[in-house]
């Protein structure tokens, strides 16, 4: 055929040579089994040693237990083996009789060595030569269940995943696992967003695990306290107090007639000094000192002391603390406003029906106004926050845009929309259609109570801020519980930065006050104010009394267009909040004794369910 071809000359030619072309097209088609390999590289040369190659040629996995399936095709039967038993294991497709299409299912071990390994698979087709099929690398692992869990979601979720699986090999698997969590994601250095700087100037971490116990939704075992992160220094000697900044409803404290503003001034006969302020804020607010305490206390009012019992029982978080009407003072009483007041410590899903319960109460009292106060409160659930702000908005609002969840683009959940509803669940909320809002914050405001803010300016609402900044977290988790072993737990690392409807996330550093209530004390002339204005956020009196909370009085007055600063109305009004008799160095000129708030931060948080919940109304 090559002679005919040399001869020939033109179409004749060309014709001649094409169908040479379909002929050997032909042979070759019929030559796929049963030819040597070195004819089959001619034909496919996606054949090697009688295999088509894997399409996943490598694979990188975590340090977990796992199974990978190898899909290829033969020309003949074959067996696969493995330079490294110890890390793989072989199940179904590990050898068959006859050439074709395969699956091989592969299980790669746990990997406890702490180091990042390695192991090649080999396939041997009848007939030809033992060949590599593909190559596996595996991270290092650990062998603490838990600690496996942090790293999978960590690597599959975390927002700074980039950074955290670089520098894998580099972290050590053997600690426990909650300080696995923080001293990995400390070492990180683009994930600023995830946490913050304490008083001392140690970095703290957002992302959080914790071992469940029962009665962890909505009833809890203690006294029923909730403690001021800041001390009072009470006199010239140097003695410390608490100041109550709530009591729950139905626990010992409020049995035993304890009241916000009050101090506590002895825990069990000792007094509170520098060296066990830390352990008794703590153990009082978590009921870990004993069945039944002794305490002394101040009386908020009348500064005279007490001896109190307190036993350890349980109660109900409601983070509803208050609710209602405020009180003018007489300076505005007759404005026409009917401000509503509603103190709120948490976002707490659990306590959703409480919270509607309360929004219909300000909405039946017919409100011209609302104040929130959030000065005590960290954040929580999205879907809480979600619900909060379409009441206050009212139903003119619905399918609008409140927030976007941001995800890592290789976070196979992706973004999450939130938007303004008019139910939850089936339950109608109750439209306030407040044309703004007032928020009363402190640092210790946070995630989905900065959320709010954020989500309502986004919607052009007005969002007045009084008090102090927040605490600036622009970032959320995806909040998993896993049983394992004979424990469960809750595990929430950063997943998520928010954005509202005008695309803005930029407050990581927190919310400036509209109205700094720590400046009053350079801006007044009265001594009272002064004095209150230096102490912020200090709690001085019970819930919704404006005339002993700097913060809410002036909220009240501004809403009704005048401020304490004003002369006329300063002389006027009554703001009679008792004064502490204390020290010049009670607040070291200036600076109170502050304690790093040992309850975390909630955030912003979605569960599972309310993460698929999102995405199905989108």
């Amino acid at each position: 055929m090559r002679e005919m071809a040399i001869v020939l000359k033109g179409s004749a030619a060309a014709r001649l040579f094409n169908m040479f072309l379909v002929i050997a097209c032909a042979t070759m088609s019929l030559c796929v089994v049963g030819c040597s390999s070195d004819e089959k590289e001619d034909i496919d040369k996606s054949y090697v040693e009688g295999v088509k190659m894997a399409s996943n040629k490598s694979e990188v996995c975590n340090g977990s237990e796992q199974m990978l399936t190898i899909t290829f095709e033969t020309d003949n039967g074959y067996a696969l083996d493995t330079d490294n038993y110890s890390m793989i294991n072989f199940f179904d497709g590990a050898s068959s009789s006859k050439g074709g299409k395969h699956q091989a299912r592969i299980q790669v071990r746990q990997n406890t060595s702490g180091q990042t390994r390695a192991a090649e698979i080999y396939i041997a087709v009848t007939g030809h030569n033992r060949t590599k099929l593909m190559d596996i690398t595996q991270k290092s692992g650990a062998s603490d269940e838990v600690v496996v869990w942090i790293d999978e979601r960590l690597q599959e979720e975390y927002y700074w995943m980039d950074e955290y699986n670089q520098k894998h090999s580099d972290f050590d698997f053997t600690l426990a696992y909650d300080k696995f969590l923080s001293q990995t994601l400390l070492t990180l250095t683009t994930n600023q967003m995830d946490g913050g700087v304490d008083s001392r100037g140690n970095r703290y971490i957002y992302s959080y695990i914790e071992k469940l116990t029962d009665g962890r939704a909505s009833s809890v075992s203690g006294y029923g306290l909730l403690l001021a992160s800041t001390v009072w220094t009470l006199d010239e000697a140097g003695s410390l107090g608490f100041a109550v900044e709530h009591v729950y409803p139905g626990s010992s404290a409020e049995k035993a007639n304890i009241r916000r503003g009050d101090i506590i001034s002895q825990v069990m006969g000792n007094d509170l000094t520098e060296s066990n302020i830390n352990d008794y804020w703590y153990n009082l607010q978590y009921g870990s000192l004993g069945a039944t305490i002794e305490v002394k206390k101040l009386d908020g009012s009348s500064l005279e002391e007490a001896n109190i019992s307190l036993s350890m029982g349980n109660y109900q978080e409601n983070p509803v603390a208050f609710c209602g009407v405020v009180e003018l003072p007489e300076a505005v009483a007759d404005s026409g406003k009917k401000i509503g007041y509603l103190s709120y410590l948490s976002f707490d899903a659990d306590f959703d029906t409480e919270l509607i319960e309360a929004l219909e109460a300000l909405k039946s009292e017919g409100i011209t106004d609302l104040i929130l106060d959030l000065r005590l409160n960290g954040g929580g659930s999205v879907n809480s926050s979600i619900l909060l702000a379409s009441s206050i908005l009212g139903n003119k609002y619905e399918g609008q845009i409140y927030a976007t969840l941001k995800r890592h683009p290789n976070n196979k959940h992706g973004n999450s929309e939130c938007k303004i509803v008019s139910k939850a669940g089936s339950t109608v909320l109750p439209a306030l259609d407040m044309p703004a809002l007032w928020v009363i914050a402190t640092g210790n405001t946070a995630s989905a109570s900065e959320m709010v803010i954020a989500g309502l300016r986004g919607l052009d609402v007005p969002v007045t801020v009084v008090g102090a900044q927040t605490e600036g977290k622009n970032c959320g988790m995806d909040v998993m519980e896993k049983t394992i072993g004979q424990a469960t737990y809750s595990y929430a690392p950063i997943t998520f930065l928010n954005y509202n409807a005008k695309d803005f996330t930029d407050y990581a550093d927190g919310f400036e006050p509209d109205i700094d209530i720590n400046s009053y004390y350079n801006k007044s002339s009265s001594e009272s104010i002064k004095y209150f204005a230096r102490i912020y956020p200090m709690p001085s009196g019970p819930w919704g009394a404006s005339n002993k909370d700097l913060a809410l009085f002036e909220t009240v007055l501004q809403i009704c267009g005048t401020s304490v600063l004003d002369r006329e109305s300063g002389e006027s009004t009554a703001f009679t909040a008792p004064r502490l008799n204390i020290a010049e160095s009670a607040t070291r000129a200036g600076e109170p004794i502050r304690l790093q708030h040992k309850r975390k931060v909630f955030g912003a948080t979605l569960s599972a369910l309310e993460r698929e919940q999102l995405a199905r109304q989108e």
